[in-house]
């Protein structure tokens, strides 16, 4: 008897076919999704401590420190880019930061004091050529301060607010709408403090504890008492980071789930009864 031919196995090939091309799209997502988290961001500002352990505000050495953060794909130029909190104002020196990378500015005096003992890029116990205002180079207020960074042109770039500052510590407001520049600087004489575009953080930073994003980049300001690694000057604020940590957790499931999919042999749509 000749064998009766079926069309059950084609539906199932179909059916195989179709669950593959769905995991292969959802995989290819979120890889996508990975890689491009990083790609638009920009220079922001990473991790800021302001309320030093010891010489807090009292002298040129108070231990204070900034960390910038390169949170894109490419290297950035930030010759003549401004930070500056309405009092004092820096000027960056001619300078790339690489993709994904750090950029520190304090007192090398205190650096053997920190979580790591970091290299600051901006020395601020030489650096002066490129700062104005301020009674002590980069004095940050605890009670209350803002903190800018600005490209060349003057455009702001990211702006952090913590606790509770006074009228003239606001942004774009009292004596912080405009801010003096160093001479040569190809802006003019004069930088104007925007009212927005800034980022205010709820609660107050212990004595010795930084505020930082966590994620670097991209997320939420948080106190560094919530990092294991705590103060992370120049370094990432979390290790490995939760958004990767979560990434490659999918990433591995779809690959566990697609492994039997792949290997799997496929079945000829005619089939014997």
């Amino acid at each position: 008897m000749w064998p009766r031919v079926g069309c059950a196995c084609a539906s199932d090939v179909i059916t195989w076919r179709f669950n593959e091309f769905m995991f292969r799209t959802l995989l290819m997502a979120l890889l996508f999704l990975f890689a491009t988290s990083h790609a638009m961001g920009g220079l922001v500002i990473n991790e800021v401590l302001y309320d030093s352990t010891s010489n807090d505000g009292s002298d040129g050495s108070n231990g204070e420190w900034i960390e910038l953060y390169n949170d894109s794909n490419t290297a950035t130029d930030v010759t003549n880019f401004i930070l500056s909190d309405g009092d004092w104002t820096i000027v960056l020196p001619s300078q790339t930061i690489a993709a994904h990378d750090y950029f520190l500015i304090g007192y090398a005096s205190t650096a053997s004091d920190l979580n790591g003992s970091p290299t600051f890029d901006i020395d601020l116990d030489t650096y002066s050529s490129s700062m104005i205002g301020g009674a002590t180079p980069m004095t940050l207020t605890n009670s209350g301060e803002f903190l800018g960074i600005f490209d060349a042109s003057g455009t702001l770039l990211d702006g952090v607010v913590w606790e509770n500052p006074s009228t003239n510590n606001r942004p774009g407001s009292g004596t912080s709408a405009n801010v003096a520049l160093p001479s040569g600087h190809p802006l003019g004489g004069t930088l104007t403090i925007p009212t927005t575009g800034f980022t205010s953080i709820s609660g107050n930073a212990g004595n010795g504890e930084s505020i930082a994003r966590d994620l670097d980049g991209t997320g939420n300001w948080v106190f560094s008492s919530t990092l294991a690694s705590g103060n992370t000057a120049g370094r990432t604020n979390a290790t490995p980071e939760p958004k990767q940590m979560l990434m490659g957790c999918l990433g591995g499931i779809l690959l566990m789930t697609l492994s039997p999919l792949r290997s799997r042999k496929r079945r000829s749509p005619v089939r014997s009864l």
